[in-house]
């Protein structure tokens, strides 16, 4: 199962070319809607939204630019899931759905989405579906980096002027 939006279900083709499986779209798999912040950079939200930032900057519930609150995106993505059949299932999503996701479904307060890292790109987490509710199994699992011979067996180092780098550290909008 994938969200509807392009980078998510591209990347649920791929799965489902290798693994057999197929792909269903799921618009409740969508990312957090962010309303007025969304396709801004930190920098504009916080001139734009200087009040609202500052409050959810200090973890306060906030409908950030009159978008949905987490509490929404959960539920959305909790009836997802329990639409789904069969042991094993897939569902390629995004970085904040798949935190209050998680959160949800091991039943735990919204407000400790924040306590897991955010899912590097192509990193999943695993969760096993037990009598008495969800266990997690692993979080931000992902394929290593290549070794290259004489290279030490050190991965690479990061350049913190990328901005693939420097997004890490910009929190979840």
């Amino acid at each position: 199962m994938t969200s509807d939006l392009s980078r998510a279900s591209q990347t649920a083709r791929l799965l489902a070319r290798e693994t057999g499986l197929s792909v269903r779209v799921d618009a409740r798999l969508r990312e957090t809607g962010l309303g007025g912040w969304e396709g801004l950079t930190v920098a504009e939200v916080e001139a734009a939204f200087p009040e609202e930032w500052a409050r959810w900057r200090a973890g306060e519930v906030v409908r950030r630019g009159g978008g949905e609150l987490r509490s929404e995106v959960a539920a959305r993505a909790l009836a997802a899931v329990a639409d789904l059949e069969g042991e094993v299932a897939v569902m390629v999503t995004h970085g904040g759905t798949a935190k209050v996701l998680l959160v949800g479904l091991l039943g735990l307060p919204e407000h400790l989405a924040t306590a897991f890292a955010p899912l590097a790109n192509c990193h999943w987490t695993a969760l096993r579906r037990l009598p008495g509710g969800w266990r997690l199994d692993g979080h931000n699992i992902g394929p290593h980096p290549e070794r290259l011979p004489g290279d030490g067996g050190e991965p690479p180092a990061l350049d913190a002027e990328d901005p693939a780098v420097l997004a890490r550290d910009v929190p979840d909008l």
